[in-house]
């Protein structure tokens, strides 16, 4: 399903239709620039019908200074919902930054209502969570460390071997990219928490964890430090192995390309691209509906990922668990399904489940799906 060439909201009519969607050409900063105007939140930050300045707290942010940056002067109402998890400081902390109540209702179709399915699933994954063993996520941090590691080692030795064998030099090459490609989607487990060394792992991919940052910023002309990383890895390989900068610099480019395949392979099964998943032009549940139900109309889960936490991390797995509470660590998410699945039966929702291979063909099948799903009936 496309947007709608007449410029309106087909599944959520009262839904403003992005005001630069548009216009040539498409950045972000056009994106970042419409939305400021239509969430009302006049140069501040909107959280629900409240507008607050957090100026003052940004320095001090537990989940880094970044976030509360980029979201100036938006509407931050479902970040703020789902990333705190214990709402109970936040909420007390809050009002000291309130300014006025908000003079437009909310650009969203999504509640947070106290009664609804998110609002009540929320203290239950918090009490869950005081049970699970308090170094957990030390599991997701091995693996991410594991995975660098193979990647200083490997990149150097990957060049080498091209000069010995042709045929070593190749498969090393594409096994170089494919440990390249789990150590960024890993570094993804770390974007959404407290600022980490380790989220700038992400950066060796030639992505970039405050690219969105800097594209909202270009007219400020601000250089950071990370835009060096993606350069260190090439530098790297040509410094230990010796090999002929031009030839490092080949070696590099192919490993990224190759770890950009993966990358687009395991991203496209993640959960989002199914044929019977919610998209625009989809008939919703209803005008207005709670955001968690939402994001299970959004996601099918992958069955084989669910108990194997190496494949999770590295593979964009226990992706509906990290949508509802993104600031997890994904060795945590295991641990939360059978509450997840009883709340789910609770209020006549299901957590859709597929396969790898499935995901593959679902995805084909979206890309020439034509009519809509609708999920009132469901």
């Amino acid at each position: 399903m496309v947007p709608d060439p007449n410029r309106r909201q087909v599944s959520f009519p009262k839904l403003l239709y992005p005001l630069y969607r548009d216009v040539e050409p498409k950045t972000t900063q056009q994106w970042l620039l419409g939305k400021q105007i239509q969430d009302g939140a006049e140069g501040l930050w909107r959280i629900h019908d409240s507008i607050y300045d957090l100026t003052d707290f940004v320095s001090s942010h537990p989940g880094g200074s970044q976030w509360i940056e980029f979201t100036k002067g938006t509407d931050i109402t479902e970040a703020f919902e789902t990333h705190h998890i214990n709402n109970v400081v936040v909420e007390a902390l809050l009002p000291k930054y309130f300014i006025k109540k908000a003079k437009t209702s909310r650009n969203s179709p999504f509640s947070f209502k106290e009664d609804g399915f998110y609002k009540t699933l929320r203290p239950k994954i918090a009490a869950k969570l005081k049970e699970l063993p308090h170094d957990v996520r030390k599991k997701s941090d091995n693996v991410t460390d594991f995975l660098f590691a193979c990647l200083l080692v490997g990149s150097p030795l990957c060049c080498w071997l091209w000069t010995k064998n042709l045929i070593y030099g190749a498969a090393s090459t594409v096994i170089l990219g494919f440990i390249l490609c789990g150590l960024s989607i890993c570094a993804h487990n770390y974007l959404h928490r407290s600022d980490s060394w380790r989220m700038y792992l992400l950066n060796f991919s030639g992505f970039s964890y405050s690219f969105m940052g800097r594209l909202s910023n270009l007219n400020r002309k601000k250089f950071t430090w990370d835009g060096v990383i993606p350069f260190l890895l090439p530098l790297w390989m040509w410094y230990l192995s010796g090999v002929f900068l031009p030839w490092t610099l080949t070696v590099w480019l192919a490993t990224i390309m190759i770890s950009s395949f993966f990358l687009m392979l395991f991203g496209l099964t993640a959960g989002h691209h199914a044929h019977t998943n919610f998209f625009e032009g989809d008939i919703p549940r209803d005008e207005f509906l709670d955001w968690g139900i939402h994001q299970m109309d959004t996601i099918v889960e992958r069955v084989e990922y669910m108990e194997d936490h190496f494949k999770s991390i590295t593979r964009f797995g226990d992706h509906a668990l990290h949508h509802l509470f993104p600031t997890l660590d994904h060795a945590e998410l295991k641990y939360l399904y059978p509450t997840l699945l009883e709340h789910c039966e609770k209020f006549d929702t299901q957590l859709r489940v597929t396969t790898f291979y499935n995901a593959l063909i679902s995805h084909s099948k979206q890309l020439i799906r034509k009519w809509p799903n609708n999920f009132r009936e469901k």
